[in-house]
């Protein structure tokens, strides 16, 4: 329940202050000091809400980034060549891509367990927008298996 309303809490103060409107205007009618401020209120909602709108907007383009995808083989960096949609950049996307960049498909594709905690972190740094670098840590046994 707190989590619904700390994801909900922007839209429930509106709503609220929506019917407030309302009732002002049902109550105290067009000619009221009261629905006078209310409506210099009304003004300041809605530039906050364009706002609001544009930062959503800004978000959207954030998600439409690139990110290179790039391999860490025992210290050395090499770069795939291939890119995600910052916003398709999630661990079933890469372990996906991963899978399909094997040399046969008839493996099971192959990553040390050990080194999932470091994957999800940086999917998590590209997915903040902290990084436009997706970097996959692995050995030189499991890089065998790519074919780039």
């Amino acid at each position: 329940m707190k989590k619904t309303l700390q994801r909900y809490w922007i839209l429930l103060i509106f709503s609220l202050l929506f019917f407030l409107g309302l009732l002002i205007r049902y109550f105290y009618g067009d000619e009221s000091m009261l629905w006078a401020f209310w409506s210099a209120v009304d003004v300041a909602f809605a530039v906050a809400l364009g706002v609001l709108a544009f930062l959503a907007y800004m978000e959207m383009v954030h998600d439409e980034d690139e990110v290179e995808l790039w391999f860490n083989v025992d210290g050395k960096e090499i770069n795939t060549g291939l890119n995600l949609l910052r916003r398709d950049c999630t661990r079933g996307e890469v372990i996906g891509v991963l899978g399909m960049m094997q040399r046969t498909t008839d493996k099971r594709f192959n990553y040390d367990p050990a080194h999932l905690h470091d994957l999800l972190a940086e999917v998590n740094r590209v997915r903040k927008g902290k990084s436009n670098r997706l970097l996959i840590i692995i050995s030189e046994k499991e890089f065998a298996q790519f074919k780039l």
